[in-house]
């Protein structure tokens, strides 16, 4: 987070556990943003990145190995927690094997972790709809009924933004559409949409999205914090 996080590669993840996410954190809120805005989401937030982004103000840089059991029993105690608190009946929507919720898998990086298909394969089994979101830089293989969200960022140097990363061409072509994170300094690329990316969506008739970057004029101290206990 604010580009202090350790940069890792998808060797990191070669010897986890199978049927194992390494999760940083868990929760059901709506979406805010994307293809899916307005609908009720369950996130997951993996460990690690492949890359240190400066404005990043999320803290992904640590997490708990969990089996699939594990955190599908969560997201069930969740569901009802969430409802049961506000003295409400969890929906039959919300439960059983047609859960009309979105599952978001993002971190980090999610497809540094060698299982997030395994996993996406059985959420797809109960949830209606999966998404994940990446920056694009890694290969990845998806279940097709997953959502893939590309969100493309920059290189840094001296954490100054230079220029976007291009995506692998095989992402770009499975990307269901992209996301990209805006900036108000007009001297920074995250500025504006670069032209490649107007062309994919000209070309695939996909869409793109935008959303305001969050900047901190220091690093909170929550996050000094949540670093220094890693």
């Amino acid at each position: 987070m604010f580009g202090h996080n350790e940069i890792v590669g998808q060797k990191y993840f070669k010897d986890a556990p199978e049927d194992t996410l390494t999760v940083t954190s868990r929760f059901l809120t709506l979406q805010g943003e994307g293809p899916f805005a307005g609908r009720l989401a369950y996130f997951i937030r993996l460990a690690k990145c492949n890359l240190a982004c400066s404005f990043c103000d999320t803290y992904f840089d640590s997490g708990t190995v969990l089996t699939y059991d594990e955190i599908f029993q969560s997201i069930d105690k969740d569901i009802n927690e969430f409802y049961t608190k506000r003295g409400m009946e969890v929906p039959v929507w919300a439960t059983g094997n047609e859960r009309r919720i979105v599952i978001v898998v993002t971190g980090g990086e999610p497809t540094l972790q060698k299982n997030l298909n395994g996993f996406l394969d059985r959420a797809n089994q109960t949830f209606m709809w999966s998404q994940i979101e990446s920056n694009g830089t890694l290969g990845c293989a998806l279940p097709d009924k997953t959502t893939m969200v590309v969100s493309p960022k920059c290189l840094e140097k001296n954490n100054v933004a230079v220029r976007y990363l291009t995506p692998k061409p095989a992402m770009l072509e499975r990307a269901d559409c992209l996301k990209f994170v805006m900036s108000a300094d007009q001297n920074s690329p995250y500025n504006s949409v670069p032209d490649w990316a107007h062309e994919w969506a000209l070309n695939t008739g996909k869409s793109v999205f935008v959303s305001p970057m969050n900047i901190y004029l220091k690093e909170p101290a929550k996050s000094k914090e949540l670093r220094a206990q890693k």
